[in-house]
């Protein structure tokens, strides 16, 4: 059964992977629409000729104050969005509602359970549900009842458990790479390009990461375990893929720690396989991992690279000791170090766990072998 799908979304975070999803959806015939605050999903929905519309949805602030005026505020929100959002639905025959984020599912999750439509929540892995006010915790548990969430990761579960979301129906869905996205077709100039680098970069054991530098990231002790590690493996290097208003920080750090000359940002790039495929080890140093985060760290698992990354941040579900990668703990650079050491002193090891975390992407974590999990959910029976 197709179904018409509302997206809701308040946030301007770029989500391209769920975006991969919706492209899945709509391929498989699912109508899909939009109503969103920020430009970015507007104009990939535009670009795709999906109906969207741009509406102000706020982002909720944390505090105790802040919460208080959106709890004085809340009957007036819900009576002021129930006339636009009963238009919306009724003249693009919406059966089926997917909140992104913690505003829509706050004020859009009543009205759809007033109109009878299906309701799911995207849980993403980097939630922090104890900075949540304790009023937006006891919203959400009493209007979860009865409704689906997706979430990405057992810890996202464990959280949830402990916050008591007990009435919700709750599916995980594996974090997931589009492998296409990872091809591109090459020409002669690229090839040459490329067997180029390969030669530059046989000189070096290379270390590689994919970052958004518009947050918070442990690059500062990964610079120290390069440093660290120099006198183990002098002929190291890292290359950091990755925009945002850090990375002049990022640079000066380099610098002042004397290791600007082993240390490249390149920006971001729209075909990373290259550049993966030149890297000998994928380090993911991001304190809290995203969606995203973790599809560039199944990338490189899909490119036949070690991995090292935080441990008890969601990676566990597949990234599993000396098998599929290696976690520690991110803020000791000494421990990063004597791993990266380890790394390069066996090849064998690097080699086989390479190995295997491309048969695990491969078997179980691409977006084709997933995307049914969403329609399952999509057109199960009604949560309202």
């Amino acid at each position: 059964m197709k179904k018409n799908i509302l997206i809701i979304n308040s946030s301007h975070q770029k989500i391209p992977a769920f975006a991969n999803v919706l492209e899945e959806l709509s391929a498989r015939g699912h109508k899909l629409s939009l109503i969103s605050t920020a430009s970015h999903l507007k104009d990939f929905f535009s670009y795709k000729g999906w109906r969207s519309t741009r509406m102000f949805l706020p982002k909720l602030g944390g505090g105790k104050i802040k919460s208080f005026f959106f709890a004085a505020a809340y009957p007036g929100l819900l009576l002021y969005y129930l006339s636009h959002f009963y238009r919306f639905v009724k003249k693009n025959s919406v059966d089926t509602l997917i909140c992104l984020h913690l505003f829509e599912k706050l004020i859009f999750t009543p009205l759809a359970k007033m109109l009878k439509l299906k309701v799911i929540w995207i849980e993403w892995p980097e939630t922090d549900y104890k900075k949540l006010p304790p009023l937006y915790k006891f919203l959400e548990k009493r209007i979860s009842r009865d409704i689906d969430l997706i979430i990405f990761s057992q810890l996202t579960a464990h959280k949830l458990s402990l916050l008591g979301f007990k009435d919700a129906r709750v599916t995980l869905v594996k974090p997931f790479i589009k492998q296409s996205q990872l091809l591109r077709q090459d020409t002669i100039f690229d090839k040459i390009a490329r067997d180029e680098s390969g030669q530059f970069h046989k000189k070096y054991f290379t270390l590689g990461t994919i970052l958004n530098l518009d947050k918070k990231q442990n690059l500062e002790i990964l610079f120290h375990a390069v440093k660290t590690s120099l006198a183990v493996v002098p002929n190291l290097q890292l290359i950091v893929i990755g925009e945002g208003e850090e990375k002049k920080n990022l640079s000066w750090l380099a610098k002042k720690m004397q290791i600007d000359n082993l240390v490249w940002f390149i920006g971001e790039q729209a075909h990373t396989a290259k550049w993966l495929t030149s890297f000998d080890i994928f380090i993911a140093t991001t304190e809290n991992p995203d969606l995203e985060d973790m599809s560039a760290i199944l990338s490189a698992m899909s490119c036949g690279l070690p991995v090292i990354g935080p441990r008890d941040m969601g990676l566990e579900d597949f990234i599993t000791e000396d098998r599929t990668g290696a976690l520690v703990e991110m803020n000791n650079s000494e421990t990063l170090a004597r791993q990266i050491i380890k790394l390069h002193q066996n090849g064998t090891l690097r080699a086989q766990i390479g190995k295997n975390g491309k048969e695990l992407v491969d078997n179980a974590h691409t977006l084709d072998k997933i995307v049914g999990k969403f329609e399952e959910m999509i057109i199960s029976q009604a949560s309202a």
